[in-house]
């Protein structure tokens, strides 16, 4: 009996209960992963964009963090937390890259960090059952604070993990302002009340525990993760009505109101109590004096819009606001083009509600998208003179109504 103790006490099934420094008789199992994106996605991606991996080993909790390549199969990286390295003597730090882990206590002789953090086409976790999760990589427009919450504390749940994204004020020297000279009707909020123009796609996925041995080699493949964002597609038409001069519509930029800006990982919960608004320019045939009607598109990629609460507002969730850029021949100089720009505005309570972009979730605290991707076409056309845009009846048959904006806005905290 004493010998079958002996034995059991000493076999090295786990690293935490093996006698030998860790570093002298490691016990870890090597991973590699790869993504399975349909055509759609891949095409949206580029070779700059990662993904966050998070390794956990449910019992016995221990956690490490990688950014992998998209696109490379298997997927290229480098960690981010808990860098585990073969007959590497022990390290007090353990932090790869950005993300902070001051209370992250380390537990290995193996975790160690670089100054210069390596790419790698495989990763040493240590033996054990894991889960694993795939998100969105994207720095400069996520706000990781809720990730790094989970990575940090053992005693948070994964379910309370959220992206969030960073937002700015008018004219803070980080936001990519795209909208020149603009005046912002419709100020609600705090100050911070722009996400940047150029959001892209957010995408989720998660392995069920998976058995990794002791000098397993495995191969961990996210099959098609799935879209937490919507990819919106906006269009309206601009009439011109052309009473002296023609002219011409040389740009048009947009902004839209409503736009919820957490997501929860776990179950795609969108947090609607408060929006911010994103900036974005539309894209048209080259225009023509000539041409009366114009068709402008815009795209953006976001968790998705809120409408209004009443078609009769223009403050708030559910507005759009435009900018025009329009130009004529000077009349005094036919080598010169007199330019004119002008702002409007359309509350999209009646398209956004026939959209039915979301829907509530079971707690009727949260909403969830309806749906991948959505077009959303406005049914009134714009009609604009070269000078301002000519404001629509007030009785528009159920219709969304254009109008002019030419007063200094208010800034209203709602």
């Amino acid at each position: 009996m004493s010998v079958l103790i002996l034995v059991l006490v000493f076999s090295c099934t786990d690293a935490e209960l093996c006698p030998e420094p860790l570093y002298e008789h490691p016990h870890y199992a090597n991973v590699s992963y790869s993504f399975n994106w349909d055509q759609h996605e891949r095409e949206q991606m580029t070779e700059r964009d990662s993904m966050y991996v998070l390794a956990y080993r449910v019992i016995n909790m221990w956690k490490s963090t990688m950014a992998v390549s998209c696109l490379d199969n298997p997927a290229r990286g480098r960690y981010l937390l808990n860098m585990l390295e073969e007959r590497e003597a022990p390290i007090n730090n353990n932090v790869v890259d950005s993300i902070p882990t001051d209370s992250v206590t380390s537990d290995s002789a193996l975790e160690t960090t670089s100054s210069i953090p390596k790419t790698l086409e495989s990763f040493l976790l240590k033996s054990g059952d894991y889960k694993f999760v795939a998100f969105s990589r994207n720095d400069s427009e996520i706000d990781y604070s809720s990730v790094e919450n989970y990575l940090n504390h053992d005693d948070v749940p994964l379910s309370e993990m959220n992206v969030i994204y960073k937002s700015y004020a008018k004219g803070d020297s980080l936001l990519r302002f795209t909208i020149p000279d603009w005046v912002d009707f419709n100020a609600y909020g705090d100050k911070d009340r722009y996400i940047q123009p150029s959001l892209q796609p957010i995408f989720y996925d998660t392995i069920a525990v998976k058995p990794l041995r002791a000098n397993g080699k495995y191969q961990i493949e996210f099959v098609k993760p799935k879209q937490l964002t919507q990819h919106i597609e906006f269009i309206f038409y601009i009439r011109k009505v052309v009473d002296n001069q023609p002219f011409t519509v040389d740009s048009v930029f947009a902004e839209i109101s409503g736009v919820p800006y957490v997501i929860n990982l776990a179950n795609g919960y969108i947090d609607i109590q408060k929006t911010k608004k994103l900036m974005f320019k539309t894209e048209f045939e080259q225009d023509t004096e000539s041409n009366k009607l114009i068709q402008c598109r815009g795209i953006i990629d976001v968790p998705t819009i809120v409408e209004s609460t009443s078609e009769d507002l223009f403050m708030g969730p559910g507005i759009m606001q435009v900018m025009i850029m329009c130009s004529a021949q000077d009349t005094l100089d036919s080598s010169k083009r007199l330019n004119k720009k002008f702002q409007g505005s359309i509350n999209l309570y009646n398209t956004l509600t026939n959209a039915r972009l979301m829907r509530f979730s079971d707690d009727r605290k949260h909403v969830i998208k309806n749906g991948d991707n959505a077009v959303i076409v406005i049914g009134t056309e714009m009609r604009i003179n070269g000078e301002h845009i000519l404001e629509n009846p007030d009785d528009n048959a159920g219709l969304d109504r254009w109008r002019k904006e030419e007063k200094n806005p208010p800034i209203i905290d709602i």
